[in-house]
């Protein structure tokens, strides 16, 4: 039986302002979308049984009850950490990776799991896929320990005059290279791969995805020395970027729903 009291909690923490960053919540509609538009009926008939709204309105809800209890563990869900081998160890504080892990593994086998079960569990994966694409969301330790790694990643530069870090750059770098579209606009910009190549970029498992990630983005540390001014014209000359991870967001998060429910009668 749908556990009544968890749905209706859950209901109203995504109703709520987001309280934290991660990607914006444009650019996780965004993907997301992409996504719905590469799902098989089956699919979508499951995600319409769990779901209390659209896999878009969906996508944001980690980041609005990731401060809210029980589910402040879910903090340290948003990142991933990689040492130099392209490893990822134990015992530090990225842990999206395993949190993905873990909720695939649930719905592996959701039938056998209670109706709130899998719908939190659908909330990380429509989140978390996404999440980790995003090219500030990776802490190296090849910059030192912990700490060393957050603060490469949340070091301020000017931008256009204001103070941000680098991770809120990066968080917002689709809607500040285009501010105002719709969601079909950006879908026309973004959503244009071949069913070969969506293919390609969605083989594999979920740590496959997660190193690849981690590989193509280590580059933005490249890109900036610590007297950097950044602004919209970085964005501009650094957007092949974006052009690659959020439709292989999109992509990656079809294939893996198709996966775990697309062969449902």
């Amino acid at each position: 039986m749908r556990n009544r009291r968890l749905i209706m909690a859950l209901t109203l923490l995504v109703s709520l302002p987001c309280l934290c960053r991660a990607w914006a919540g444009t650019e996780h509609k965004l993907m997301a979308y992409i996504a719905s538009e590469h799902l098989t009926p089956a699919t979508q008939a499951v995600l319409d049984r769990y779901l209390h709204q659209s896999i878009c309105e969906s996508a944001s809800c980690m980041d609005r009850y990731r401060n809210s209890e029980p589910y402040a563990e879910t903090t340290y869900w948003h990142m991933m950490t990689f040492d130099k081998d392209w490893s990822m160890p134990a015992g530090h504080e990225g842990k999206a990776c395993q949190a993905l892990r873990n909720a695939v593994d649930v719905l592996s086998n959701y039938k056998e799991h209670t109706d709130s079960t899998v719908f939190i569990n659908l909330m990380y994966v429509i989140h978390l896929v996404p999440e980790t694409h995003c090219p500030s969301h990776i802490y190296f330790l090849e910059f030192g320990d912990d700490a060393a790694a957050k603060k490469a990643d949340f070091y301020k530069y000017p931008y256009d005059g204001v103070m941000t870090t680098y991770h809120s750059m990066w968080d917002s770098s689709m809607t500040r290279l285009y501010p105002g579209l719709n969601l079909d606009q950006y879908k026309a910009i973004y959503d244009t791969w071949t069913p070969e190549k969506q293919k390609e970029c969605s083989d594999g498992q979920v740590e496959d995805w997660m190193r690849d990630n981690a590989k193509r983005c280590r580059q933005i540390y490249d890109w900036v020395t610590p007297d950097s001014n950044i602004g919209i014209d970085f964005l501009r000359s650094h957007q092949d970027l974006l052009l690659e991870q959020i439709p292989r967001a999109g992509y990656r998060l079809a294939r893996l729903l198709n996966t775990l429910f697309g062969n449902e009668q």
